[in-house]
């Protein structure tokens, strides 16, 4: 049943670390989601109850009977699901209670070894050096709207941050290695999600196959993870903005907080 289904034992940080480690030595697939209100707002709308949603006043208007089609097939195959649940804005209504509902109004079906994790996994990934030491001497794809300054910042193993206000004293010097990053970018949204998946296919000829996948794109387009998952048998890591500190500047009152947050409910 749902109830019993969206239940199951939170996933810590350590966990997911350690599950997605483990799918890159075992050559396995494992898609990694995190759900959030615009995910509850579109599969809302996706029934019929309504046809606006905050995401709309950004330029997605038009797609939410497909879209909500495709979040809840590809709900029905992820590996982990990540739901609001620690931080203040997880006990506000539009989050935990709103994924939860939504998940048993469409009658999904999680997969039966599907873990639940917390949506704030994706920022939490960045402390304690899980992601970087996963990405350490792997073939990392990268795929977002601007996935080439993220494989830029990866390959030049740079510490986010400016000269008055560093990252360098929280992450080390050299603080990721990877062997090779492949951009894919993606182009209008989820508009441009099978153009995404096209490229992809087209590395599936090449001999070097990623190890691991990071998109930064939102939950709404969890068929992404779900099919370059299966397509590579890789882990495929949903960032969601997290993505933006592998390549973007990081105000340290921002780090700090994130980092508090990770120490109390990571």
């Amino acid at each position: 049943m749902i109830d019993k289904d969206y239940n199951r034992e939170i996933a810590d940080t350590a966990r997911v670390a350690r599950e997605i480690a483990s799918a890159i030595l075992d050559k396995r697939p494992l898609s990694i989601i995190s759900l959030c209100d615009g995910e509850s707002a579109t599969l809302w709308a996706g029934k019929g109850f309504g046809t606006f949603h905050y995401l709309a006043g950004r330029g997605f208007p038009g797609e939410i009977g497909p879209v909500a089609e495709q979040l809840a097939a590809a709900l029905a195959k992820t590996d982990i699901i990540c739901v609001p649940r620690s931080g203040g804005l997880a006990r506000m209504a539009l989050f935990a209670p709103n994924n939860r509902e939504t998940i048993r109004l469409w009658d999904i079906r999680l997969k039966k070894d599907a873990l639940i994790g917390d949506a704030m996994v994706c920022w939490y990934l960045l402390f304690d050096m899980w992601l970087p030491m996963m990405l350490q001497d792997r073939r990392v794809l990268v795929v977002n709207n601007e996935a080439d300054k993220v494989c830029v910042a990866l390959d030049s193993k740079t510490i986010p941050g400016t000269p008055t206000n560093s990252m360098a004293e929280w992450w080390p010097p050299d603080w990721v290695r990877t062997k090779q990053t492949i951009p894919i970018i993606l182009k209008e949204g989820i508009a441009g999600s099978e153009q995404a998946l096209s490229e992809a296919r087209d590395l599936t000829t090449k001999v070097d196959w990623p190890d691991i996948c990071l998109i930064g794109a939102g939950a709404r387009t969890a068929h992404l993870a779900v099919n370059i998952a299966e397509m590579f048998s890789i882990p495929v890591v949903e960032l969601g903005a997290a993505i933006t500190w592998l390549y973007e500047p990081v105000l340290q009152d921002n780090y700090v907080k994130m980092l508090d947050l990770y120490r109390r409910e990571g």
